[in-house]
This record gives C-alpha cells, structure tokens and sequence, in this order.
C-alpha cells in the first residue's frame, strides 16, 4: 500500500479516537499508517530505532487502551454496516498470543497444558457481509489466564458460565447487539 493510501485509511479508522491529547491522536494515525504501508515488517524496521521508540511510548501510555484504539475503528465499521444491504455475519474467534520465548515479559499467563506457555488471550468479534466482505472489528478483549488456575479442568463444571472463560461468547454477543 502507497504512503498517501495508507495515510487516508489510518485517517479513516483512526480519526475519531480518542487518547486524551490531539498530539496523540495524530501519533495513532502516523503509526497506523506507517504500518499500513509495510504489512509484515518489523516495527523497528518500518519506523526506525526511534520511532519504535515512540510507538512503545504511545502503548506505554494510560490513555491507549483496546478500547481507545478500537473506538474510531468502531465508527467506521457502523458506517459500513449502515451500507449493507444483505445480512451481517458477525464471527467471533479465541486467539493465543504465545509470548513463551519472551521470559523477561511479566504479567502474563499460561495459554496451553504444554510445558511453561505463556502469552495473552485475545477474543475478538469480526463483522463480515455474506459475501465474505470484511466489514471491521466490532469488539475486541484481552486477558491472561491466572496461574493460579492453570490445570484445574475438572472444577469448570461446577461454575456458572459467566464465571468461565466460555463467558467470552456472551460478551460477543453483547458487544454485537450494544453497537448495532
């Protein structure tokens, strides 16, 4: 994707955030379009030493959150939902993101039975039109699993749903029927 298109499309999806500071808020779009424009590199190598250094300063801030990031994204995907004539599948999914290799990382939490796997658990919910069109990401959650927990698959029978990881779906659901 060229620079200008990449810069258009961050615009769109990203102009209607909101992190707290329009310095922030221009920094969004620049690094959403930086990426945008270099899919499968890495960060230092799309933006430079010190820009990775200012996309990890940006993260690292309170105001950034999954919620932040999505609200724009949110605005958009409504807009496009408001386009569609046929039905609107909305897909949920439970991804890993197996952090393992990274041993210095605190705060994570084991993702699978295997030996010392550690990561964080992202649910997300993705509108598509029957067509299989893409329409954006309408919720989005991230957790780490308790140690504590790990390995307890016998005890999941005796707690209430909303009390399971198996929550997860019912929220997708809500963030579904909340937004549209």
């Amino acid at each position: 994707m060229d620079a200008v298109t990449s810069m258009v499309c961050a615009s769109g999806e990203f102009g209607h955030c909101d992190f707290g500071d329009g310095r922030r808020n221009v920094r969004a779009i620049r690094i959403a379009s930086d990426l945008l424009s270099s899919v499968g590199t890495p960060v230092s190598s799309t933006c430079g030493r010190s820009g990775a250094q200012a996309v990890s300063r940006f993260f690292d801030n309170p105001r950034v959150t999954d919620e932040s990031m999505l609200g724009g994204h949110k605005v958009q995907t409504r807009v496009r939902c408001g386009n569609v004539s046929g039905r609107i599948l909305a897909l949920q999914d439970t991804t890993t993101l197996d952090f393992s290799s990274r041993t210095a990382l605190d705060g994570l939490g084991p993702t699978s039975t295997s030996k010392n796997p550690s990561g964080i658990m992202m649910h997300s919910v993705l509108l598509v039109t029957e067509e299989k069109v893409p329409l954006g990401v309408l919720g989005l959650r991230l957790w780490c699993r308790e140690p504590a927990d790990h390995g307890q698959k016998h005890e999941r029978s005796k707690r209430h749903t909303m009390e399971k990881e198996s929550a997860k779906w019912l929220w997708g659901l809500d963030e579904v029927s909340k937004d549209l």
